[in-house]
């Protein structure tokens, strides 16, 4: 990301904790607040021109960042955007995976100014065909948790932007992608299938079929 002028923190050192973590040390970027609680005017067209500039940098990368709510997205003493929360993404992302991110980003964007802002403030990087092919991913379960928490208080959201994606690119595609987030209870029941389906075959064994 930084090879492709994303800003964002440089990873400064990884140590192993366990066989499946670890922590990560970053750079510490003095001056930087996050989107959180920010004054709308703070954030003007050319503050989002350069976030969906640097979203754009590091799709272009092939890294879809998979968490774009306020709290990743922050400004330095410049009022140059910073992404943070790099490392929960993914590398060498698919199509969907970066229109996901496309439209987490225009939520994320309309909590803080608006459906209509927000979606002006994406033209500005994004071509209308571009920002029509977000109009599917704007769902409720392509979200981050943190998004899906914030639109429980502002439920007109989702629709407001909808309508304002429409009313700027009329060919988008209407209908819904079809996304299933997996959940604890799938996971469980998964592997305790597994263990019983183990438990049979291992009693089946001694049985002369």
């Amino acid at each position: 990301a930084r090879r492709r002028d994303v800003r964002t923190p440089d990873l400064v050192a990884a140590a192993s904790v366990t066989s499946d973590a670890a922590v990560l040390a970053f750079e510490d970027v003095p001056g930087l607040h996050t989107l959180e609680g920010i004054d709308p005017a703070e954030l003007d067209d050319a503050t989002l021109a350069d976030l969906w500039g640097q979203v754009r940098a590091l799709h272009r990368a092939g890294i879809a960042h998979e968490e774009l709510h306020a709290g990743n997205i922050a400004l330095d003493v410049d009022g140059r955007v910073w992404l943070l929360g790099l490392e929960n993404g993914e590398i060498a992302a698919d199509q969907l995976t970066l229109r996901i991110d496309d439209g987490e980003l225009l939520v994320t964007t309309a909590l803080i100014v608006g459906a209509d802002r927000a979606v002006r403030g994406a033209l500005q990087e994004l071509t209308a065909q571009r920002l029509g092919e977000a109009l599917p991913l704007l769902q409720t379960i392509a979200l981050s948790r943190t998004n899906r928490k914030a639109i429980k208080k502002d439920r007109e959201v989702l629709q407001d932007l909808r309508d304002a994606v429409v009313s700027a690119f009329p060919a988008a595609p209407t209908e819904p992608v079809r996304l299933e987030r997996m959940r604890p209870r799938t996971v469980f029941a998964f592997f305790a299938l597994t263990i019983a389906l183990n438990i049979l075959l291992g009693q089946l064994a001694s049985v002369n079929l």
